[in-house]
């Protein structure tokens, strides 16, 4: 009988990791990197993260990939929204107009981290809707 257990279960914070793609992932003999599991940790701590932001992915990719891979919504204790995206090294860089700056890697050794902390959900659909993503989903707000 095999036992089931996904990467989030490695972190401090499983509840939250097992709702994104890469916490629910399961663990096979390579895929747990000691230092994702560090960096994810201090990301919850540093950023005071509260839970999954429940808007996950409220727009459509109309503009194309436009470097965005392993995206992930959180919102904090303070109310901000934190969006990162992970796109393979190599990939595509998220496009400018998003702001992203570079962060620690928080799905692979393979893939580049970029972050971008927005206040609420207004401040994030108006720089989405600005670098032209406007095909919203509104029934997620």
């Amino acid at each position: 009988m095999k036992i089931r257990v996904s990467l989030a279960n490695f972190t401090e914070h499983p509840k939250i990791f097992s709702q994104v793609y890469w916490g629910a992932s399961d663990v096979t003999d390579d895929s747990v990197e000691i230092e994702i599991i560090i960096n994810r940790n201090e990301f919850i701590k540093k950023f005071n993260i509260k839970d999954l932001y429940q808007g996950l992915w409220p727009f459509s990719l109309s503009r194309g990939n436009a470097g965005i891979d392993h995206p992930e919504f959180y919102k904090s204790y303070d109310g901000s929204i934190i969006f990162i995206n992970s796109p393979y090294k190599g990939s595509e860089q998220p496009i400018d107009a998003l702001g992203m700056k570079k962060y620690k890697p928080l799905y692979n050794s393979g893939a580049n981290t970029y972050i971008r902390v927005f206040s609420d959900s207004r401040h994030l659909r108006n720089v989405f809707k600005k670098a032209g993503f406007q095909d919203w989903d509104r029934s997620l707000y």
